[in-house]
């Protein structure tokens, strides 16, 4: 796979923290994770260290078509908008 003039080989993929975690663990190599699953997620053994440049990448509030957000939901989503703005 190939973005951005980087070039992966991609030879084990995992959907959560812990089978990654783990693989990485067992020396099968490392794990690229979000942020805020790697400082939540400390493990004895294991260290991290921030991309460089950093990547963006979007998040989304889901809810039902039937039932909108209230307005302290509302209030609460613009309120994370500007925290994570400001990061």
């Amino acid at each position: 796979m190939e973005r951005l003039g980087v070039t992966l080989q991609e030879t084990v993929s995992a959907r959560t923290y812990y089978v990654a975690a783990g693989l990485v663990k067992a020396g099968v190599g490392m794990a690229i994770v979000d942020n805020f699953t790697a400082e939540a997620a400390r493990e004895r053994g294991l260290s991290y260290r921030p991309l460089q440049p950093a990547i963006a990448y979007d998040i989304n509030a889901v809810f039902l078509q039937s039932r909108p957000p209230s307005q302290a939901m509302t209030d609460f989503l613009d309120r994370l908008a500007a925290i994570i703005d400001a990061l």
